[in-house]
């Protein structure tokens, strides 16, 4: 039901030129990361430099990895609010004073957390790195943790919860990871923290966190920019080289919790009345970073929804027109991982636009192998390769990498090993291994969106009998 009208102006006819000739492709130039130089601290801190001297920058970032869940059960969000009140004062200045100090200096500092790890960053012009750095090293090590601040810094987070709470993607992927991994698994549980967990926090509680996981032992710095090591060392030895260990910390463990228990499929419903787009979303268990198929399966998620030209946007989108993109992803961790597909799909066309993700996955998951072909490999390798080339064009990129691989306990050559492991993938491979790699029956599927509409359009699909759940993921009814 569309018009397509195309209207050209005449124009005479022109003789061939050279220009209708399409130039040779050009030979793929070899790329090596480079290799950072590596010293330790006083205190044993170790600490990764990479020397970018194409611009007056420097990017820091201290990584801490404890070896165990940042929070347990009953807390979730401790880490996450921990990690926010960092910039909140320290020493004699406030929170206001502690901004103004950083902006005087051209610099940004924050914090973050996930599951299993937290960490620190400083983006700063190279002749203010010492006194940036100092600012920073305050933060992470003595943070003011005021009363009235954390007040305020817990008001803002709550009220952060409640917009996300309006926020659909945020919410089909909340329920999910919760009904795949469960409450008591910290993949199951948003970083976030929950209005409930939230309320229950205290300024107290912040401070024996930050105690427990801001320790030199946890740390590792990684920097690059215009600075050599000669430069750091005697810095970072001053603001770091002097952080001691205080009491006994808690104990690294090997987490039982990493893949979760195998069910059926399972559908769920998040009923969203009147709403114009349904949030599909598939979330199955996945390997960790660690898992020795971590590059064959970044080539296969390449290929079916990891870039504009994957399977399922060329389907949805610009096949069927179903919505403005269709994508999924390896999610690989330290000590847990996952897989998920998703897209926000026209609320009248939910029915079809799942059917189309089931066909997706069932060209990958014929018995005997997918289909695919050697032209869909080669052009994958090509993007992943080049993904990962770009990657590390700025400070930000290369620092961000190294502190992934930290957290996965992985080193640095890891990079050059898995764009050495690329060209070697075949579409053989990627076919036997796309099968297992896409557990459809045990993971879960999402909806969210108007539960009348998406009842009536999915009666006829192959899918087990859906089951309504609220924003939080929990049984609407007691179901």
């Amino acid at each position: 039901a569309r018009l397509i009208m195309r209207v050209l102006p005449e124009q005479p006819e022109r003789g061939t030129t050279a220009r209708d000739a399409r130039p040779a492709d050009l030979a793929t130039a070899p790329f090596a990361p480079q290799t950072p130089a590596t010293f330790k601290l006083a205190n044993g801190i170790p600490v990764m430099l990479w020397r970018r001297a194409e611009l007056p920058l420097v990017q820091m970032t201290v990584v801490l990895r404890p070896g165990r869940a940042t929070d347990d059960p009953p807390h979730a969000g401790l880490t996450q609010l921990t990690a926010d009140m960092l910039d909140e004062g320290t020493g004699d200045l406030n929170a206001l004073q502690f901004g103004d100090a950083l902006q005087s200096l051209g610099a940004t500092f924050g914090a973050a957390a996930d599951q299993e790890s937290v960490d620190a960053s400083l983006f700063v012009l190279r002749r203010n790195f010492e006194k940036a750095a100092g600012l920073a090293a305050d933060a992470i090590q003595r943070p003011k943790m005021d009363p009235t601040e954390w007040k305020r810094v817990q008001s803002l987070h709550l009220e952060a919860l409640k917009q996300q709470d309006d926020e659909p993607r945020i919410v089909a992927s909340r329920v999910a990871l919760r009904a795949l991994f469960g409450d008591e698994n910290p993949y199951g549980r948003p970083i976030s923290g929950t209005p409930e967990s939230l309320k229950a926090l205290t300024i107290d509680a912040v401070r024996s966190q930050h105690t427990a996981l801001f320790r030199p032992e946890f740390a590792t710095i990684l920097i690059a920019g215009d600075v050599t090591e000669a430069d750091a060392k005697p810095v970072l030895d001053r603001l770091f080289g002097a952080w001691a260990v205080q009491g006994q910390g808690p104990a690294a463990t090997t987490p039982e919790w990493g893949t979760p228990k195998a069910q059926a499929l399972r559908v769920l419903i998040v009923d969203r009345p009147d709403a114009v787009q349904t949030v599909i979303r598939f979330t199955m268990p996945g390997p960790a970073y660690a898992d020795p198929r971590r590059v064959p399966l970044h080539l296969l998620n390449t290929l079916l929804g990891g870039s504009f030209t994957s399977r399922l946007n060329n389907n949805l989108r610009e096949q069927h027109g179903y919505t403005y993109g269709a994508g999924s992803r390896f999610s690989m961790n330290a000590s847990a991982g996952y897989f998920s597909a998703s897209s926000s799909v026209r609320a009248d066309v939910t029915g079809k636009g799942l059917k189309e993700f089931l066909a997706e996955f069932a060209r990958l998951r014929k018995p005997g192998g997918g289909d695919i072909t050697e032209a869909e490999t080669a052009k994958a390798r090509e993007s992943l390769r080049t993904d990962v080339i770009h990657s590390m064009a700025g400070l930000r990129g290369v620092v961000s990498t190294a502190a992934n691989l930290v957290t996965v306990g992985l080193p640095w050559d890891t990079v050059a090993r898995d764009l050495a492991t690329m060209p070697k993938v075949t579409a053989e491979d990627l076919n036997r291994l796309a099968g297992p790699a896409i557990p459809l029956d045990s993971g879960v599927l999402v909806l969210v969106g108007d539960k009348k509409l998406i009842q009536e359009q999915i009666k006829d699909l192959p899918l087990p009998a859906p089951n309504e759940v609220t924003i939080r993921g929990e049984p609407v009814g007691g179901k």
